[in-house]
C-alpha cells in the first residue's frame, strides 16, 4: 500500500537527558491528517542518535520521516513490511484516530464539573441569601394584636 504524506508540523522535545519524544503531524494525499509519535534517544550533547516509533506498524514511516523537514511531500510503500509482518493493508486505525478524538474529552470532563460544581454553589448561596431575606422580613414587621 503507497502512501503520500505532507509534514505539517514536527516537534522534538526532551524529556529526560538520554530521551525525547518526537511527534509529527501529517496529512495524506486526501488531506486526513495524522499524528506520528517516535521515542528519541539522546547522546551526551543533546542530539538524536535514535528515533523508535511507538506502535510497530509505523517504523517504516517513522524511518521515513527522521530525515525530512516540514513543508517535506513524500510517498511511502507499507506492502513490503505488511506483508513481513503479516499486517493485513488496511488505512489508518480506526481506533487511534478515536482515541485521539476522545483524548480531549477526558480534559473538558473536568471542565464541566468544575462548573456545575460552582453552579451547584452558587445555586446554594443564593438559596441560602434568599432564605435569610425572607426571615429578615418576617421578623422585622410589627405583630398585630388581635382581640
Amino acid at each position: 500500500m503507497k502512501k503520500t504524506y505532507t509534514i505539517e508540523s514536527m516537534t522534538f522535545k526532551e524529556i529526560s537527558p538520554c530521551k525525547g519524544s518526537a511527534v509529527w503531524l501529517l496529512s495524506d494525499e486526501k488531506g486526513m491528517p495524522r499524528k506520528v509519535s517516535g521515542i528519541v534517544e539522546l547522546d551526551a550533547k543533546g542530539l538524536i542518535e535514535k528515533i523508535n516509533a511507538i506502535y510497530s506498524r509505523e517504523e517504516p514511516l517513522v524511518e521515513s520521516l527522521k530525515n525530512r523537514s516540514e513543508g517535506d511531500t513524500f510517498t511511502i510503500d507499507f506492502t513490503g513490511f505488511n506483508e513481513q509482518h503479516s499486517f493485513p493493508e488496511r488505512d489508518i486505525y480506526q481506533n487511534m484516530r478515536r482515541h485521539e478524538q476522545t483524548q480531549g474529552l477526558g480534559r473538558n470532563a473536568w471542565r464541566i464539573v468544575w462548573v456545575l460544581l460552582i453552579m451547584g454553589l452558587l445555586m446554594l448561596a443564593y438559596t441560602g441569601v434568599n432564605s435569610v431575606v425572607s426571615m429578615k422580613d418576617n421578623f422585622s414587621t410589627p405583630l398585630q394584636r388581635t382581640r
